[in-house]
């Protein structure tokens, strides 16, 4: 069923606010970070989540060898419907960028927002490896890991090509990469906005 007219005006206030915040060129991170921890139902909507975390404090118990590095700190952990927790790191829009992609067919790679982003949730994972840390998530949070996915939400539909992105990932293929606008259309379509009541 559709939601009701109200509902309906509520999500759209809530993906045109989120629109409107991604166009804006010199916006920060921070910026985008804090309006979907106060529209929470955006995120978890769109990507299949019953709850999430903002920007938890992961204190390393081991295998860091960094010793500048006290903690991890993903944007958001999404927990899912069944109590697992995933990773969830927010990138820019890169408006000014033509491609979130670089180089051509034979060396195609990312450009360097996304490859930091990967590289984040690559760091969050190799944390997430060891029985410590899931057991640390466990008693904090009451979630469990087993199999979280990393998701990194960057770009726009007009820098998003799904053929250069699907050949920049060739070289590492653990993670999910979700644009704004897919972000915005899965919370309108997963929410119910959509259906032919």
């Amino acid at each position: 069923l559709a939601p009701s007219t109200d509902e309906n005006r509520s999500l759209l206030l809530t993906a045109a606010s989120f629109a409107s915040l991604a166009t804006v060129d010199r916006i920060g991170e921070t910026t985008i970070t804090h309006f979907l921890e106060s529209n929470a139902s955006l995120i978890k909507t769109a990507l299949g989540g019953a709850e999430i975390i903002p920007q938890p404090l992961l204190e390393w118990l081991e295998g860091n060898p960094d010793p500048e590095e006290a903690a991890i700190q993903p944007d958001f952990l999404l927990v899912d419907d069944a109590g697992n927790v995933h990773l969830c790191e927010v990138k820019l829009p890169l408006l000014e960028r033509q491609s979130l992609t670089t180089g051509g067919h034979k060396r195609r790679r990312f450009v360097n927002a996304v490859t930091d982003g990967i590289a984040q949730l690559a760091n969050y994972q190799e944390y997430l490896s060891f029985e410590s840390h899931r057991q640390l998530l466990a008693d904090r949070y009451l979630v469990n890991v087993e199999n979280p996915r990393s998701i990194l939400i960057v770009g726009s539909a007009e820098n998003y090509d799904p053929e250069e992105v699907r050949q920049a990932r060739r070289w590492v293929t653990s993670f999910e990469l979700v644009d704004y606008d897919t972000l915005r259309a899965l919370y309108l379509v997963r929410s119910g906005y959509l259906s032919k009541g």
